[in-house]
């Protein structure tokens, strides 16, 4: 009889190599109740995909720059979870503005100044931060859902990771939860 490999153990080799040959610091979000706060990511709100204060950060780093104050509008912004609207355009949206930034405008020694407001630090990943979170609740319209892991840089996650154990056909996997996640938390798909 073949030997399974369980969710578990491919979860957490998963969090090893992204932390020991990788250096993403890890965050277990596990809580046993959907709606506990806090579970260690920042966040004020189980509708949010995002860890606010890890993105906060990352920017003030990233835009050294751009005014505390400034930066706290962008990321304030950043963190609405959208109600609805176009998955695709949102997310494309949102590559544009990791690709190139946004402009931001601020007033630096009384004068009208604008700049390049950037998200990903390009030109120095040291500058970025990367987090593997695993287990973390999100509740959508109807339903709650906890993908196994997530890969967040600068607090956007941009990679979902939904692990099955090795008995499982990677179709069925996409047929079930995929489609389930897409439908009951779509926002965790604007950033990846």
């Amino acid at each position: 009889m073949p030997k399974i490999i369980t969710e578990n153990m491919i979860e957490q080799a998963a969090i090893k190599a992204l932390q020991e040959r990788h250096g993403y610091t890890v965050l277990n979000c596990m809580t046993e109740e959907p709606d506990t706060l806090p579970d260690g990511t920042g966040r004020t709100d189980k509708k949010q995909v995002v860890l606010p204060d890890v993105m906060f950060e990352s920017l003030c780093r990233i835009n050294p720059d751009v005014p505390t104050d400034t930066v706290r509008i962008v990321t304030d912004e950043l963190c609405r979870t959208p109600s609805s609207g176009d998955l695709m355009l949102t997310n494309y949206q949102n590559y544009q503005k990791f690709r190139n930034g946004i402009t931001v405008e601020y007033n630096k020694n009384g004068k009208k100044t604008s700049n390049i407001f950037r998200l990903i630090a390009y030109d120095d990943a040291r500058k970025n931060s990367f987090i593997v979170a695993s287990q973390m609740w999100i509740k959508g319209e109807t339903h709650w859902r906890r993908p196994d892991l997530i890969l967040f840089i600068n607090g956007f996650p941009v990679v979902f990771i939904e692990l099955k154990n090795s008995n499982i056909p990677v179709k069925n996997a996409y047929d079930i939860n995929l489609k389930n996640y897409l439908k009951d938390i779509p926002y965790l798909f604007n950033y990846n």
